[in-house]
């Protein structure tokens, strides 16, 4: 067993290079990190971030790095780890990153409740998808390219056809319903002033009203279900 030891705080996300000798780490000190695998060696430390960094991918071929932190993408040349592209692509933090087989594209979900696709090497942005309420976690394209699967915390997992984009299934429990928590925020922010007019069950037997959520939300930042 190796223990890498080098983050000081939360290592958020982990990632094999495609040849199996270099792992990549990202963590809530801000900093992305390179790892030889055959002697566990620190090989090389991003530390311009200015957030907490909590996704990373690498492209299939294993040239492109990817990673996510507050609102921003980045995108590495791995040959020299040199910054190439970085851009403002979401509204919140960027929760997972995933690019599809032939490293022409991206695909980005956010605690602000959207999944984004981008065309690379140009980072122009193709489509944002709005279809889950809550914050998105996680990402994956399928080998072949042809289907986009996200998840996040409306307990809901969605599958896109590619590249047409189109929503194809969503899989959840049929016996619960997640919707907005408040319209003008479904995720977090100042909700003193938001509109209630959406109901959340946000459990299976339990039934919130939008009042009771707000509260939640303006004490702690989050609402969760018992």
């Amino acid at each position: 067993m190796q223990t890498l030891e080098g983050h000081t705080s939360y290592v958020e996300a982990v990632a094999f290079h495609p040849q199996g000798t270099l792992l990549a780490s990202a963590g809530r000190d801000d900093t992305v990190r390179f790892w030889n695998l055959a002697d566990g060696s620190l090989v090389k430390t991003l530390e311009d971030y200015k957030s907490k960094v909590l996704s990373i991918a690498f492209s299939s071929d294993g040239a492109l790095l990817a990673t996510g932190s507050y609102k921003t993408i980045r995108l590495y040349r791995m040959s020299d780890q040199k910054l190439i592209q970085s851009w403002d692509g979401h509204e919140s933090y960027v929760n997972a990153l995933a690019f599809g087989p032939n490293g022409s594209l991206l695909a980005s979900v956010s605690e602000d409740a959207t999944v984004k696709l981008w065309q690379l090497p140009e980072c122009d942005l193709l489509k944002t998808m709005s279809e889950h309420v809550n914050d998105v976690t996680c990402a994956v394209i399928s080998p072949d390219g042809a289907v986009l699967v996200t998840g996040g915390f409306d307990a809901t997992i969605k599958r896109w056809e590619l590249p047409s984009e189109e929503i194809i299934d969503t899989l959840a429990d049929p016996a619960c319903e997640v919707e907005a928590l408040c319209e003008n925020d479904p995720f977090y922010g100042n909700y003193t002033g938001c509109s209630c007019d959406a109901v959340t069950i946000c459990k299976c037997d339990t039934v919130c009203t939008c009042d009771n959520v707000c509260n939640s939300h303006s004490s702690s930042g989050y609402w969760y279900p018992n």
